[in-house]
């Protein structure tokens, strides 16, 4: 199975007040990282994501109507890990989404601008999750892609920059 791990922005009528918190803090032209993958028995893309209230399952065209893709990346999954992705996403989908984790990412990022090192306050664990520490979580949990990073703090720059490692080793494929 083919895994794709996509960064985006929003769009609509609405000003993304959070999108654009998020990419001028991340210095990014996105604020969203997430995962698609065909179902063959359905014969359809799901896309999976933490995001709005909750993480959560959404079809392609809902999807595709709410967000500009910026980047997209490929990986190839063997049937454990799929077996492994299945039952993990299943097992948190509904888990709420960590808005006050976010305002703690914010948080240790202005302080570093001071050249403060903190931890984020608000770190809860599996409690609720943000975008970046879901897809970070599945990377290591399940894709055995090990990485460094402290999914507490971690924003989707830090996922985006460590796929980009994983790509230039020959270990993903960016598609766009």
């Amino acid at each position: 199975m083919k895994l794709t791990i996509g960064f985006s922005r929003p769009t609509g009528k609405k000003f993304p007040i959070f999108s654009w918190l998020i990419r001028l803090v991340e210095w990014t032209p996105y604020s969203h990282v997430y995962l698609q993958w065909y179902n063959s028995y359905t014969k359809t893309v799901i896309t999976y994501e933490a995001g709005g209230s909750s993480v959560h399952f959404k079809g392609k065209s809902i999807f595709d109507h709410s967000v500009i893709v910026i980047d997209e990346y490929e990986i190839s999954i063997d049937q454990t890990q799929r077996k492994n992705l299945m039952k993990y996403c299943f097992e948190k989908a509904g888990t709420s989404y960590g808005i006050k984790q976010v305002i703690g990412i914010g948080y240790v990022k202005f302080m570093g601008l001071f050249g403060k090192k903190k931890s984020n306050p608000f770190t809860d664990g599996d409690k609720t999750m943000v975008c970046s520490e879901l897809v970070g979580n599945i990377l290591s949990e399940i894709l055995m892609k090990e990485h460094n990073l402290d999914l507490d703090v971690a924003g989707p720059k830090a996922i985006h920059q460590f796929l980009t490692t994983l790509e230039q080793q020959g270990e993903i494929t960016k598609i766009k």
